[in-house]
C-alpha cells in the first residue's frame, strides 16, 4: 500500500487523469514538503487509501475523498478533513514540480479554505479531456427516463457499509444525482443528449448493484456538469445559441446576460461573508448553466433569487431621520424598550400577592415569562400586549396595580380620528416584516439556494398575508424557518462524527446510519421537521453508542492525546440534541394549558421565542473543541484551548440567567432537564479542558 504515494511523473499522470475523472485521494503531511504522503489512485477507495497514508505517512493527520482537477486548480472534496491542507499540498506539489493551486471542500462542496494564484501554463499538465459521452460506459445503451432511483436495501458487505463490488455508497449516488438532474435536464443539443444518456446509464448501473461502475461513471458526469457551467459563467456573453431565435427569446436573452454581468460583482463585495459568497457563486454558476442551454425561465428564476439575496447581504443604506414635531415627541424603540421593562420590574413583586389563587398565580406568571422573553426577543408590540393583560387579570383579583400604571406614563392624548386601530396594526406589521427580513438575511449564510426558495416561499406569503390586512401567518412561518435553522446547525454539528463514525466502521448498520441522516438532511426545507428531528436523534444515538462499543475504531484516526476533545465534542452535541428535547417538552405542556385559557392565544404566540433562551447554548462550543482536535500540539493547541475555555465561561453565563435558574423545575407546567443537562456537560468538558 505504500506504492499508493506518487511523486515525479506518475502524479503528474494522475493529476491528468483527475482532469477527466475525479479520483479517490488521502493527504497525510507532517514532514518537509517534500516527505508528505500524497496518493491518488483509480481502483481503491478513499477509505482504503486514507487507512494506508495513515499507517505509511509521516504525521498522526489524514485527509482523503475525492480529487479531480479543474483549470489550475485541484479540487479536494474531503470525506475527512484536516486543517489547513491547502497550501501544505500546494508546495509539495510545487516540490514535485506540479504547479497547482489547491481548493479544500467539505463532502456537500462547501468550500472550507483554499490557495488560489495567478500561475502559468504547465504544458506538462495539458488538459486532453474528452467529452463524458465519449464515454463507452455513457453510450452502450438507450437512454432510460433520467430520474434518480429511490434508496434500495444496500448488497451485503463489511462492516463499513460498503457495497463488496466498489467504494461507492448508493445513497450519495442518489443524492448526487439528484442534484445534477436539473442542469442536465436544461442542457440541450447533442452535448445534452449525452448527458441525459450518461445519467441513465447511472440509473440503471445503480439499479443492478454495480455501485463502484455507477461512482465512476457519475464521477464522469460531474465533471462534464461543472465544465459546463464553469464556460459559461466565465463567457455569459456567449451564451447566445448559434440557431435563429425570435426576437423576443433574444432581447430577453441579451437582458438576463447583462443582468448576470452586473450581478457578478454584488457577488464578489467585501462585504458578503464568505459562507454565503461561496452560495451564490454556485447558484450564479447554474443560472449561467440554464443561460447557456436556453432555458431562459430557470436562468431568470435564479438570478432573481440571487440578486434578492445578494441585496439583503447589502449595507443598510445611511437615511437621515426626519426630526420629530413638538406636538408628537418621538418615542424610540430603546425609550419604549425601558418603559416595558420597567413595566415588568413592577409588576414582577405584585404576582406574590397573597390575594391571587395558586392555579391564577401559575397562569400569571408563565404568561410573564412569555412577555419577558418577547422583550428578549425584540417583539415590543406582544411584550406590551401580554403585559397589559397580566395587569388587568391582575387588578381585577383585587391587586393594586398603580406601580405598574406610573411605570407605563400617561396613556397618549385621545386623536379626533377613527384610524388608531389601523395605525396600531400597521405599526406591528410593519415590526413583523422587519424581522422577517433579518430572517431572511440569516438564511442567505445559512443555506444554499434550494433550501432558501422553499423557505422564502412562506416567508413571501406572510409578507403577503400581511400587506393584505392580516398578520396571523407571520409568527408561524417566522417559527418554522427558525427551526429549519436550528436544524441546520444540528446537522453541521453532527456531521465530522456522522463522517468518522462512516469511515471507521464504528456504527454496526453503516448504510441505515447514512439513510437516516440524508433524510434529516432532505427535510430541513420541510415540511416534517419532527421526522427529521427524530431521525437525526437517531444518528447521534448510534454514533454515540457505536463510540462506546468500538471507542478504539470510532477515534482510530485522532492522536490519543487530541482523543478526549473529540470526545467532548461528541457529548457536547449529543447534550444539546437532550436539552432541545427537553425544551420540546415544556413546549408541548405550555401549548396544552394555553388552548384552556381565555388569554391562550397570546401565549401561543409567544411560544415561537421560546427556543430563542437556548441560543446563547449553542453549538459553536463543538467547533471550538473540534478545532482543539484538529491543532497541533504546543501553541496552537493552548490557543485553541483558551478560546473554548472562554465561550465555557460565557455558556456558565448564561445558565445564571432567571430563565435557565426556573426552567428544570419551577416553570409550572412539567418536570424538564434542559438547565441540568448543560451544566453537567459543560462540567465534564472543563475538567478536560483544565487536564
Amino acid at each position: 500500500m505504500a506504492d499508493n504515494a506518487l511523486s515525479g511523473q506518475e502524479l503528474k499522470r494522475h493529476i491528468k487523469i483527475a482532469r477527466d475523472t475525479p479520483l479517490p485521494f488521502a493527504y497525510n503531511p507532517g514532514g518537509p514538503k517534500e516527505d508528505d504522503y500524497f496518493a491518488l489512485h483509480r481502483k481503491r477507495s478513499a477509505d482504503q487509501l486514507g487507512k494506508a497514508a495513515r499507517k505509511d505517512g509521516p504525521g498522526a493527520k489524514v485527509a482523503f475523498g475525492q480529487a479531480r482537477v479543474d483549470g489550475k486548480v485541484l479540487e479536494l472534496r474531503c470525506e475527512q478533513v484536516v486543517a489547513s491542507i491547502a497550501r501544505k499540498l500546494k508546495m509539495h506539489l510545487k516540490a514535485n514540480k506540479v504547479s497547482l493551486n489547491v481548493r479544500v471542500m467539505d463532502a456537500d462542496g462547501n468550500i472550507l479554505e483554499e490557495d488560489i494564484e495567478d500561475l502559468p501554463d504547465d504544458p506538462t499538465l495539458s488538459d486532453d479531456a474528452d467529452d463524458i459521452g465519449d464515454t463507452p460506459d455513457a453510450a452502450q445503451t438507450a437512454p432510460e427516463a433520467p430520474v434518480a432511483p429511490e434508496p434500495a436495501a444496500a448488497p451485503q458487505g463489511d462492516a463499513t457499509g460498503e457495497a463488496p463490488g466498489g467504494p461507492g455508497d448508493q445513497a450519495q449516488v442518489v443524492a448526487a444525482l439528484k442534484r445534477l438532474q436539473p442542469a442536465i435536464q436544461g442542457a440541450t443539443g447533442p452535448a445534452g443528449d449525452k448527458l441525459k444518456e450518461a445519467m441513465a446509464h447511472v440509473v440503471r448501473l445503480v439499479k443492478s448493484g454495480d455501485l463502484a461502475a455507477a461512482q465512476d461513471t457519475l464521477g464522469k458526469l460531474e465533471t462534464a456538469v461543472a465544465r459546463l457551467a464553469e464556460k459559461a459563467a466565465t463567457a455569459p456573453e456567449q451564451a447566445a445559441p448559434a440557431t435563429d431565435q425570435p426576437a423576443p427569446a433574444n432581447d430577453r436573452l441579451k437582458t438576463l446576460t447583462e443582468k448576470a454581468r452586473a450581478l457578478r460583482p454584488l457577488i464578489e463585495a467585501d462585504h458578503i461573508p464568505a459562507e454565503a459568497r461561496t452560495k451564490l457563486d454556485t447558484a450564479f454558476r447554474s443560472a449561467i448553466a440554464a443561460l447557456k442551454a436556453g432555458d431562459l425561465d430557470q436562468a431568470d428564476a435564479i438570478l432573481g433569487k440571487v440578486s434578492d439575496a445578494a441585496a439583503r447581504l447589502a449595507p443598510a443604506p445611511e437615511t437621515a431621520q426626519p426630526a420629530p414635531t413638538p406636538e408628537t415627541p418621538a418615542s424610540t424603540p430603546e425609550d419604549r424598550l425601558k418603559t416595558l421593562t420597567d413595566m415588568a420590574r413592577a409588576l414582577r413583586p405584585l404576582m406574590d400577592a397573597d390575594q391571587i389563587p395558586a392555579e391564577a398565580r401559575s397562569k400569571l406568571d408563565t404568561a410573564f415569562r412569555s412577555a419577558v422573553a418577547a422583550l428578549k426577543g425584540g417583539d415590543l408590540d406582544q411584550a406590551e400586549g401580554i403585559l397589559d393583560k397580566v395587569t388587568q387579570a391582575m387588578a381585577r383579583l383585587g391587586v393594586d396595580t398603580a406601580s405598574v400604571d406610573r411605570a407605563k406614563g400617561p396613556a397618549p392624548a385621545a386623536q379626533a380620528t377613527d384610524d388608531d386601530a389601523d395605525n396600531d396594526f400597521d405599526s406591528r406589521a410593519h415590526d413583523l416584516k422587519d424581522r422577517i427580513e433579518t430572517l431572511r438575511h440569516k438564511m442567505v449564510a445559512r443555506f444554499g439556494m434550494e433550501i432558501q426558495t422553499a423557505l422564502d416561499a412562506r416567508l413571501d406569503k406572510a409578507v403577503a398575508d400581511l400587506e393584505a390586512g392580516t398578520y396571523g401567518s407571520a409568527e408561524p412561518a417566522m417559527a418554522f424557518v427558525s427551526e429549519a435553522i436550528r436544524l441546520q446547525d444540528a446537522i453541521d454539528a453532527l456531521g465530522p462524527d456522522f463522517a468518522r463514525a462512516a469511515s471507521t466502521g464504528a456504527v454496526e448498520d453503516v448504510q441505515q446510519m447514512r439513510i437516516l441522516y440524508q433524510s434529516a438532511v432532505d427535510r430541513v426545507a420541510g415540511p416534517d421537521h419532527a421526522a427529521a428531528w427524530a431521525h437525526l436523534d437517531k444518528v447521534q444515538d448510534m454514533i454515540r453508542d457505536g463510540a462506546e462499543r468500538n471507542l478504539d475504531a470510532f477515534l482510530a484516526d485522532i492522536p490519543a492525546d487530541a482523543r478526549p476533545f473529540a470526545m467532548s465534542r461528541l457529548n457536547w452535541t449529543a447534550a444539546h440534541a437532550r436539552m432541545k428535547s427537553e425544551m420540546d417538552k415544556l413546549h408541548a405542556a405550555i401549548a396544552k394549558a394555553a388552548g384552556d385559557d381565555e388569554d391562550g392565544e397570546q401565549v401561543l404566540a409567544s411560544l415561537n421565542g421560546l427556543y430563542t433562551h437556548m441560543e446563547g447554548l449553542d453549538l459553536r462550543l463543538a467547533d471550538r473543541l473540534d478545532a482543539i482536535v484538529n491543532a497541533d500540539p504546543g501553541p496552537e493547541r493552548d490557543l485553541r484551548k483558551a478560546e473554548a475555555k472562554a465561550l465555557l465561561d460565557d455558556y456558565r453565563a448564561e445558565l445564571g440567567l432567571p430563565f435557565f435558574q426556573d426552567v428544570d423545575s419551577a416553570n409550572g407546567f412539567v418536570p424538564v432537564a434542559v438547565a441540568s443537562t448543560a451544566a453537567v456537560a459543560l462540567g465534564d468538558i472543563d475538567r478536560v479542558l483544565a487536564g
